[in-house]
């Protein structure tokens, strides 16, 4: 990889892209860069896994749990700048960089669905809008973990006896007792132990 790099990280998983056109992709729990640490980290990890040997000069990362008004992007960039020896390294919401591998300067809308989700639209004269990229806290309505939490919800809320019977209290079996499936949801990030269970439905 040469030139350009561009990146993508999202919740659950993180990919990149050289001007050849070589994919390489690694699994990476991201759910919000609330710390100085936590971008170090990410900077660290994304740039163990660049191919030995690249020479990156410009760097675009497109990033799920981007927060306007957040210090975090600005941080992650120099990070990486640092990291790679990047001549420049641009940091901008994964929504934001969809829409302009989508569409490019022109009006039009993308959306974003896997762990998390998001819209983004522009249109001509029009200041963008973006619907939800709320986090799995608080919206991320028809995502992966989303899907994947309301079917555990079903399914154990049917074991108890308190729900709905649903053929998703069987198919949740595979995952082991309704104990191990609240130490597996508890033990691991939150919205990767969820979104994996999205299949069941």
């Amino acid at each position: 990889m040469n030139g350009t790099l561009a990146i993508d990280v999202g919740q659950t998983g993180f990919r990149m892209r050289g001007d050849e056109g070589e994919v390489v992709g690694f699994s990476l729990g991201v759910t919000a860069l609330t710390s100085e640490e936590h971008v170090r980290s990410l900077a660290q990890r994304i740039a163990a896994h660049v191919p030995e040997g690249t020479q990156a000069e410009h760097v675009g990362v497109g990033l799920s749990g981007f927060v306007d008004g957040s210090d975090a992007p600005h941080a992650l960039a120099a990070h990486l700048k640092e990291a790679l020896g990047a001549r420049s390294v641009v940091v901008a919401a994964d929504a934001v960089t969809a829409l302009l591998g989508t569409v490019g300067a022109r009006p039009g809308t993308v959306v974003i669905c896997g762990t998390g989700v998001a819209a983004l639209g522009i249109d001509t004269g029009a200041s963008p809008r973006r619907i939800d990229a709320r986090g799995y806290l608080l919206g991320d309505v028809g995502s992966g973990f989303w899907i994947g939490q309301r079917g555990l919800q079903a399914a154990l809320d049917a074991l108890e006896g308190r729900g709905e019977p649903t053929a998703l209290a069987g198919r949740s079996k595979r995952l082991g007792t309704p104990a191990d499936i609240y130490l597996q949801a508890m033990g691991s990030v939150p919205p990767r132990s969820s979104s994996r269970s999205s299949p069941l439905t």
